[in-house]
Parts: C-alpha cells; sequence; structure tokens
C-alpha cells in the first residue's frame, strides 16, 4: 500500500516535522514524502544528509493545492501550516487520511473519517472527549531507525561532556542566547550540535557519548530522551510546551524557561551543579529511557495501514 507523507520543513518552519517523518521512509519503503519548503535547496541538503535518496521525496507547494493525485492514497499529514478548507478536500479523495499532530491545533471533529494520531506524554488529557479513530501517547512516537534499538546508558561518575542544541531553524534570538550559554560552560568540554547537519546514527552516537544536555523541546529532546541523557530544557515555541511541561512534572527535565527569560542563564547555572551529582544523573537516565521504547512509527504502520511491519 502506498503511502504519501505531507509535511513541511526548511526556513521559518524549521526541520522537526521532516526528522520525524524519515522514519516512516525509514520502516516503510512503499512511503513517500511530499514537501512544502521555502528553501528547497538547503532541505534537499538537509535530505542527503539523512541518506533519503531523491526518488523518495517530491517537493509541491502542497499547501495551495497543488500536489500529486492522492484519490484512493494512504496519506499521512504531518503539518501546523496547512489549513482546515484544503485538508478537508484531501479528506474526500483518499482511502485513508491520518494525522500527526503533537500541538492539537484543529477540531478534528471536523473529519469523520480520518485517524488522529497524538503522541504527546498528555495526549489523553488534550483528547478525552474523542472515542475513536486516535491514538494517543508517546508509544506512538516517531523515532528515526537508529533509535529503534538503545542499550542501558553509560552513566559516568563525573560530567566529562555536555550536548548543547537548541534546534535546526536559527533566528537572530537563539544565536544570542547561544552564545551566552557558550561562554557559561567556559569550564566544561561541551559540543554544539545543530541536528539539521546529522543523520540518526551519528546524532545517537554523540548522544551515548554525552553525560547531559542543554536543548529545546523538540525532537532532539526526544531523542536524548530515548537514549537517557539527562537534560536541561529551554523552551522557544509554544508547541515545545506540552512535553516540557509533562517532563517538568515527573522531575524528568529541569526546565530552566523560555529562551527570552531573563533568569534563565541563572536556571541553567543552578541546574548544572544540581546534575553534576551522579546518582540523580544515573536515577534520570534509568527513568527517561523507560518513558519511550523507539518502536513508535512501526505501532503507527502496523495499525493504521493494516501492513504488519515488525523489526527492520
Amino acid at each position: 500500500k502506498n503511502l504519501y507523507i505531507l509535511t513541511e520543513g526548511g526556513k521559518d518552519i524549521g526541520y522537526g516535522h521532516l526528522t520525524r517523518c524519515i522514519s516512516l521512509l525509514q520502516f516503510y519503503p512503499y512511503s513517500k514524502l511530499i514537501i512544502f519548503a521555502k528553501d528547497k535547496e538547503n532541505v534537499e541538503k538537509f535530505l542527503k544528509l539523512q541518506n533519503i535518496p531523491k526518488d523518495r521525496y517530491s517537493f509541491y507547494n502542497w499547501h495551495y493545492g497543488c500536489m500529486p493525485n492522492l484519490k484512493d492514497k494512504f496519506v499521512f499529514i504531518d503539518s501546523y501550516l496547512a489549513k482546515d478548507f484544503l485538508l478537508k478536500k484531501i479528506e474526500k479523495i483518499t482511502k485513508k487520511l491520518i494525522f500527526y499532530d503533537d500541538y492539537k491545533q484543529r477540531n478534528y471533529k471536523l473529519y469523520k473519517n480520518s485517524i488522529i494520531i497524538n503522541p504527546t506524554f498528555s495526549a489523553k488529557e488534550l483528547f478525552f472527549s474523542f472515542k475513536k479513530n486516535i491514538l494517543l501517547g508517546p508509544k506512538f512516537l516517531m523515532l528515526r531507525k537508529a533509535f529503534f534499538k538503545v542499550s542501558r546508558k553509560k552513566i559516568n561518575k563525573k560530567v566529562k561532556k555536555i550536548f548543547v542544541s537548541l534546534g535546526g531553524n536559527s533566528h537572530k534570538e537563539k544565536n544570542i542566547l547561544l552564545n551566552k550559554v557558550i561562554k557559561l560552560l567556559n569550564k566544561f568540554n561541551f559540543e554544539i550540535v545543530i541536528p539539521k547537519n546529522l543523520d540518526d546514527v551519528k546524532m545517537k552516537k554523540i548522544m551515548q557519548e554525552v553525560d547531559l544536555a542543554i536543548c529545546a523541546g523538540g525532537q532532539t529532546i526526544l531523542e536524548l530522551t530515548r537514549v537517557g541523557v539527562p537534560h536541561i530544557s529551554v523552551c522557544l515555541a509554544d508547541n515545545q510546551l506540552p512535553t516540557l511541561k509533562y517532563l517538568t512534572r515527573k522531575n524528568l527535565t529541569f526546565f530552566a524557561g523560555w529562551y527570552w527569560d531573563k533568569s534563565l542563564l541563572k536556571n541553567i547555572e543552578k541546574y548544572l551543579d544540581i546534575l553534576s551529582d551522579f546518582e540523580i544523573r544515573k536515577e534520570i537516565s534509568q527513568k527517561l529511557q523507560n518513558l519511550i521504547d523507539g518502536k513508535g512509527t512501526l505501532r503507527i504502520i502496523n495499525t493504521t495501514f493494516g501492513k504488519r511491519v515488525t523489526t527492520y
């Protein structure tokens, strides 16, 4: 069964949607990305770094109705920007429409025959009134193939290396913050990581080698959680809040605040001191790895397409 994955990425959008949709390409060979992007050249560079062949993706201005023939096809939507009137038209012609939404920005009661997937930790609270055609919770989190099998995190007695990443989409305020964080870490060995420049294998390797992370609340924090890296988190966008609030409530991340918060650096410094404790890092690491098992993409494929895929 062919699957078309309609998503977006690149300049002013970021690479989180593309990163998680890549996992569908990796696990399901009959799938293809249909991408809306303002800067195709940069997105192509990103896909090349992710080892995605050119025949597995195409660029369309699908937000404006320009797209391949979707009649009687399985269609997977991962988009914050597409309008409901367009998606309703798509629903009418497809065999099955599947929404992947970690922010609940739509009124899904408008979509009678679609499947809604919300993989956030608090999904059941957001969708408590829905009774059918809905898949909820972190067991449906889509992570790239390298994160399917992960060994228990080795915890060093002392913090030797820190992972630093504030997302893949650059803007002035974030760059200023990054420079301030670098100055704060002058006594530590740290690595600045730009997620869009690494494939899943290289990203996983770096995560396994570090002792803790300073990161935003997007896709990267989920991969860090899977590997068991304790993290100090920074919020860069509203859609990151559900994940950060849940992890904070469960004492599984040290939330330093929004990127514009005046007390942010002070909070980061305080949490670095707390996480210097070996026992605290060990306990948090074990709990983090128990949250996500890396099989979310397989569950989605097996549940929504009727195509049984067990391992890769």
